[in-house]
């Protein structure tokens, strides 16, 4: 009975010398070091990092902590925020504090984050670093920042810009004062809403601007809107969209990752938007790269006057196979084969202008419309 008893007892120590050989070291309460010109410490769930080397590689020693940071601290601007992959894996991430002006990574993992502190003098406010995220709480600390809270948007002084929708898991109906002039990149994504007033001011809607929105059913452009940025409504719940205005820049201007700098993009505007059956596009010049692919659930399309070509390669209408019209302007540059994308709706347009010889020359199934 004893030795059994001492053979269990030695079983028993083997296993747990065993699991304390496994335990991670994410489980120790403080660690820190230096590695690459980069200065790290971990304690009590908050991570701090400082320095100006590259925050990505093997073996960063501090990737280990990552499941178990609560907070994180910021404290230099590292070259590769370019590389949003630096904070992946953040998921059990509450907070950001920036000693650095601006962050443009993304915590596209950190989905419970909701607090962001800048410490910064002149702290540059990038909302799609937080497009998987819900704020509740963005806090500036110094006098100088250019920002303040108009209900749960956040907004320059000035009120023409919009840059970030304080907890948008549930938004409501959201009214954009008159005024506001941008909509910056992210501001609204992934957010869920019954409705959206936007301003007769509005002039710009960056890249990603409505990116994913849910429940929101239609929305009205207004006139004074010329420049819309790439994916803008991509994966959005819109059934409908008007616009008021006769001409679209797809390609709005957007923050690059330094202040001051910006990026010209466009494209997949409305990508994954299956709920939307009609759309009429003002005039935007050549059709941006894949414009309405994915939109499954169209069944007519109208290009506006001005839109002057639709490019061969362009997917603007990839997946797109239940369109049934597709109204045409005058003149329009395209291949034939471009439209086959579409499995041969029938194409209308006026009778003896250049797009209609185009029509019939590539034996497209067509329908002359009377001028009005």
């Amino acid at each position: 009975m004893r030795n059994r008893l001492m053979r269990f007892v030695v079983c028993a120590l083997a296993w747990l010398s065993a699991l304390v050989l496994l335990v991670p070291v994410s489980l120790a309460e403080e660690d820190g070091g230096t590695l690459d010109n980069i200065e790290w410490r971990f304690a009590d769930g908050v991570m701090t990092l400082k320095g100006d080397g590259i925050l990505t590689g093997p073996n960063r020693p501090w990737d280990a902590y990552k499941p178990d940071t609560r907070e994180l601290i910021i404290g230099s601007a590292f070259p590769d925020h370019r590389d949003w992959s630096g904070y992946a894996g953040l998921k059990a991430l509450k907070k950001v504090t920036f000693e650095t002006d601006y962050c443009s990574a993304c915590f596209s993992d950190s989905k419970d984050l909701n607090e962001v502190r800048y410490t910064g003098a002149h702290p540059v406010f990038m909302g799609m670093a937080f497009i998987a995220c819900r704020l509740d709480e963005i806090v500036f600390d110094s006098p100088e920042a250019d920002y303040v809270l108009d209900g749960n948007l956040l907004m320059n002084r000035a009120g023409t810009e919009v840059f970030y929708c304080l907890g948008s898991k549930k938004t409501g109906d959201v009214v954009i004062p008159e005024g506001v002039e941008v909509i910056h990149e992210g501001a609204f994504a992934q957010c869920s809403m019954r409705s959206i007033t936007l301003p007769s001011t509005l002039r710009v809607i960056e890249g990603f601007a409505f990116f994913g929105v849910k429940q929101l059913q239609e929305i009205t452009i207004p006139a004074a809107c010329r420049e819309i940025g790439a994916s803008a409504f991509a994966e959005s719940t819109l059934r409908s969209i008007t616009f008021l205005g006769d001409r679209i820049d797809f390609s709005a201007d957007s923050y690059a990752f330094e202040p001051g700098k910006t990026v010209r993009r466009g494209g997949l505007t409305f990508d994954l938007c299956k709920g939307l059956q009609t759309i009429v596009v003002p005039g935007c010049g050549e059709a941006p790269f894949g414009l309405l692919r994915n939109c499954r659930g169209l069944r007519r399309i109208e290009f506006a006057e001005g839109t002057t070509k639709i490019g061969s390669c362009s997917g603007v209408f990839e997946n797109c196979d239940k369109v049934t019209v597709l109204i045409l302007p005058d003149e329009i540059e395209f291949d034939g084969n471009i439209l086959r994308e579409m499995k041969n709706p029938i194409i209308w347009c006026h009778e003896g202008t250049p797009t209609a010889e185009k029509v019939e020359r590539f034996k497209l199934k067509h329908k002359f419309i009377e001028r009005e």
